[in-house]
């Protein structure tokens, strides 16, 4: 099937490779350079992005850590810090739809994956209850383009959005919501269920936040993609640093 990260023959058909480019951190910003004749602002397909919550301000996270119970898949965390290069997500179609061109903007309602960048895997959903609030886990999944319908979020738009034509586009610094396809789930964490100590006793993810998804909606379920986000396109890279522009 179609994917953006495909890795029969040639590694990451369509894009350029990601992973060196992930050790810019938190330097990588948002910047007026032009895509497919659109602003860089608009998050599209092959964007890699970090997102972030709005009420707490951590930073949707994974990492080689499994969870230890549950599935025992790759666990999703909430971070604080915004450089750590676990922070990165890549834009693609999503499961079952050909792989998307790279420089389209998503509009909202559009369902999409995020691979986690570092460890190639899904964001992923499913009825399994997490550790400390009992919504839905949220884990990466898949390997060697493994995936399911549970990696598909719908990007549901808060505010009106940026109108780049019709419908509405997808853009940098717009609040919103990822609603699972799947179990109707809302992408969510909250600073009430935080991992420490006494609930994870020498755990590796101390001070991060549980991430779930539950069907509620309220102001634990809105996220944003901050001011971290860069376009990748086949014959070369557009790097926003700031106000400069880098081209390779």
């Amino acid at each position: 099937r179609g994917s953006a990260m495909r890795r029969g023959g040639t590694r990451r058909v369509g894009l350029v490779p990601l992973v060196p480019l992930v050790a810019m951190g938190a330097a990588v910003a948002a910047c007026s350079a032009m895509v497919h004749g659109l602003e860089a602002t608009a998050v599209s397909c092959g964007s890699m992005i970090q997102v972030q919550h709005v009420a707490s301000s951590y930073f949707l996270h994974s990492h080689e850590i499994s969870w230890g119970s549950g599935s025992r898949q790759q666990s999703v965390t909430a971070l604080e810090g915004q450089s750590d290069d676990g922070n990165y997500w890549l834009v693609k179609e999503s499961f079952g739809e050909s792989m998307c061109d790279p420089g389209v903007p998503v509009v909202c309602g559009q369902a999409v994956r995020l691979e986690h960048v570092s460890t190639e895997r899904n964001l992923h959903t499913h009825a399994v209850r997490s550790p400390l609030s009992g919504f839905q886990e949220v884990s990466c999944f898949g390997q060697e383009d493994e995936g399911d319908e549970n990696d598909d979020w719908e990007v549901v738009c808060v505010d009106d959005g940026t109108h780049m034509g019709d419908p509405k586009i997808w853009t940098v610094g717009q609040t919103f919501r990822l609603r699972n396809r799947a179990t109707g789930g809302y992408l969510r964490t909250s600073d009430q269920h935080r991992f420490t100590d006494s609930n994870c006793p020498k755990c590796p993810i101390i001070g991060q936040q549980e991430v779930t998804a539950a069907p509620r909606t309220d102001r634990m379920s809105i996220w944003t993609t901050g001011d971290a986000g860069f376009w990748i396109e086949a014959a070369h890279t557009q790097v926003c640093t700031g106000s400069e522009s880098v081209c390779s």
